[in-house]
């Protein structure tokens, strides 16, 4: 697959999106069910989260049990760092920078891209890490834990100004 200048991924992710949206060329926004519904949602699985970090003492076990694989672990919270950072950017920078931001694979589809590749990184580093511990329980602890991580967005308010 050869690399494609950027200019056409944007055409290409502009062009997907166009079921989305309305005859104004405006993403229609969300009615007040449907964010309820996403923020319902997201909180469902933070508290499906914070279970099991507290109930399988998480960190204690992290930070204590010598069967912990740590190299994968320090490559876990790495990349979670890197992570952090590239939500700062979508969230916080990019809004301020080019103004409301509605379909993020128009406006910085490089950022959305390495997130996924990150996000896989870290599910996997950890998945090696805490297998010793934890074993089969493992993949779906981490799961259910980045489910969590993936929809908290929802629960962050806009930042910048909406385009005219």
């Amino acid at each position: 697959m050869r690399n494609r200048p950027i200019h056409e991924n944007v055409a290409q992710a502009e062009a997907w999106s166009q079921d989305a949206r309305v005859e104004g060329g405006a993403i229609p926004r969300a009615t007040r069910a449907q964010r309820a519904n996403s923020i319902l949602q997201s909180l469902g699985w933070l508290g499906a989260a914070a279970f099991i970090i507290y109930y399988s003492s998480m960190w204690r076990v992290i930070t204590t049990d010598s069967r912990v694989n740590s190299f994968f672990l320090q490559v876990g919270f790495v990349s979670m760092a890197a992570q952090a950072l590239i939500f700062l950017y979508a969230t916080v920078f990019l809004p301020f920078r080019v103004g409301r931001v509605d379909d993020y694979m128009v406006s910085c589809p490089r950022a959305v891209y390495a997130s996924i590749a990150n996000g896989l990184l870290i599910w996997i580093a950890f998945v090696i890490a805490l297998w010793p511990i934890w074993g089969f329980f493992t993949p779906v602890m981490l799961t259910i834990i980045g489910f969590a991580a993936i929809l908290s967005p929802n629960l962050v308010p806009s930042f910048g100004k909406a385009k005219k």
